[in-house]
């Protein structure tokens, strides 16, 4: 039985990057492209391989240098192989195919991140991922020196016997909100006092009666003061 169509969920781009998924139907290409409704002399197909059979998720209006970063996107979303082909009209009617870009799903194992992601697509698509080992036993966390916030709310998911820092965020509601509609499951959230790296040199340990001096009021002690210390 030849299957000329199939629906499944797919990632769409808006506005130069990926933001929701919606359920779509893609035509198999054979029948889009010799179908009533195409009769174009050339275009650009975003197509889906399942199957042993090729199917068009997107007619691209225009091609972009970042099509790549896409295509792969969606490759690993779909965890299967996503081509943009061109179709030209010969003089003879009928259409020849030529594919400019491809990514072909590849589950590496060389890295926890390739596990997660393989394991959670849609994490992929919906967030800017930085994924690494959670340290529960620390009471701070490294960020971002431009985060303004005292405190941030990691997103941890518990994952092969070990849990692991998802993303970061300065408000729950998105913390939350990343976990639902990645659908990570088992995943909870941490919020935690949050230290830049600068902060490591905002006070020094003087040894011997275990006083924390700022730096600020260090540099006005003189010689004698010091001796003091020591």
């Amino acid at each position: 039985m030849k299957v000329k169509s199939i629906t499944f969920e797919c990632p769409i781009l808006h506005r130069g990057r990926i933001s929701f998924t919606e359920e779509i139907r893609a035509p198999e290409i054979n029948s889009f492209v010799n179908g009533i409704t195409y009769n174009e002399t050339q275009s650009h197909l975003l197509v889906v391989d399942y199957n042993n059979s090729q199917y068009v998720i997107d007619v691209l209006k225009y091609t972009h240098k970042n099509d790549s970063r896409y295509v792969s996107q969606l490759s690993n979303f779909l965890q299967a192989t996503v081509s943009i082909i061109k179709v030209t009209l010969n003089e003879d009617s009928t259409y020849s195919f030529e594919t400019v870009q491809s990514s072909v799903y590849k589950l590496t194992g060389l890295s926890i991140e390739d596990e997660i992601l393989h394991e959670f697509p849609k994490l992929g698509v919906i967030s800017n991922y930085h994924i690494r080992e959670y340290d529960a036993s620390a009471d701070y966390f490294e960020a971002q020196p431009w985060i303004k916030s005292n405190y941030l709310y990691l997103v941890i998911l518990p994952f092969k016997d070990k849990q692991y820092v998802i993303c970061n965020y300065t408000r729950r509601a998105k913390a939350s909100s990343l976990i639902s509609k990645a659908e990570l499951h088992n995943a909870f959230i941490v919020d935690v006092e949050r230290r830049s790296q600068s902060d490591e040199s905002t006070l020094l340990n003087i040894e011997d009666d275990s006083t924390d001096l700022p730096i600020e009021d260090l540099k006005s002690l003189n010689v004698d003061d010091l001796d003091s210390l020591m």
